[in-house]
């Protein structure tokens, strides 16, 4: 992740009311990091890949990770921004539970504990691909260096 991306998430977690539930696509080096500059907030990891959940696990019991399968790959970024926002009032709206929603962007696999959270209603991506959600608790940020287009 670029110095510019890092600088930039990590400007967003210092304006964030605490405690700040942080919501991470992707295990990387740049974990404990994420880690340490949300202390005493929830910091929650999401990959694909079961196996580095369960060395992150292993190697740090602190860290709540789970592997979950998401519907989409990074190239597909911007052409679903742009759709997000063209279908934003139809199935890409909150609805009260995100396993029955059309939009793509919805990540319908998290585990029960993270999804019954309060819901996280984000929007403007920014160029670094990290959000700031409307409720000044919540962000959610992928970990961009770690995303696999596979």
């Amino acid at each position: 992740m670029s110095t510019a991306d890092l600088k930039a998430i990590a400007t967003v977690l210092r304006h964030c009311a605490a405690p700040c539930n942080v919501l991470v696509f992707g295990l990387s080096c740049e974990t404990l990091l994420w880690n340490s500059l949300n202390h005493n907030g929830r910091k929650v990891f999401v990959d694909e890949s079961a196996y580095f959940v369960s060395i992150f696990e292993e190697k740090c019991p602190g860290i709540e990770a789970y592997d979950v399968q998401f519907k989409t790959k990074v190239s597909e970024l911007y052409d679903l921004i742009e759709r997000y926002k063209f279908q934003e009032k139809n199935e890409c709206r909150p609805v009260q539970n995100l396993l029955f929603s059309d939009c793509k962007l919805a990540v319908n696999d998290l585990p029960n504990l993270i999804s019954h959270e309060e819901k996280l209603h984000c929007g403007g991506a920014t160029s670094c691909g990290h959000h700031r959600c409307s409720s000044d608790r919540d962000v959610v940020a992928p970990n961009v260096a770690h995303d696999r287009d596979d």
